[in-house]
């Protein structure tokens, strides 16, 4: 009787470690998941959060080839979380880059990543001026003389 009760034990031991071996998730998150920047706010903060089951290594932020307007990050190394841990990180969007653009809306996707878990915001500028020196008092006039 005793070896029976020994072998469901240490049997129910490899079960408990097989199972937490396979449930243990990387799961990352970054909020808030949009932001809105303009030439006069384009320094906003993101906050990153280990929200799996096991700690992450590693992670780091990218952004795509050929933004249509550039984002700095005040800390540009790799970085890890335990689980439940987080990280603030500030961005600035290029006021330069976002001047020169037409009317329009323009998104860049920042992307928090770590093997093969990772977590996306979206930093949004919306031009509606239609005139590239800002938006002035009254009605467009203009005078033909033929």
């Amino acid at each position: 009787m005793k070896s029976k009760t020994l072998t469901f034990v240490v049997a129910g031991i490899f079960a408990l470690l097989f199972m937490s071996l396979v449930s243990a998730a990387a799961t990352l998150s970054v909020t808030p998941t949009s932001i809105s920047v303009t030439p006069s706010s384009n320094v906003k903060t993101i906050t990153i959060k280990n929200t799996g089951d096991t700690n992450i290594t590693g992670i780091s932020l990218s952004l795509p080839s050929n933004p249509k307007f550039d984002i700095t990050f005040n800390d540009t190394s790799s970085f890890n979380l335990n689980t439940a841990e987080e990280k603030q990180i500030q961005l600035t969007a290029d006021t330069t880059d976002l001047l020169s653009l037409a009317m329009g809306t323009y998104n860049v996707i920042v992307t928090a990543s770590s093997g093969t878990t990772s977590a996306t915001t979206k930093i949004t500028y919306e031009n509606t001026d239609y005139c590239k020196l800002g938006v002035k008092d009254g009605n467009l006039d203009l005078d033909v003389n033929l």
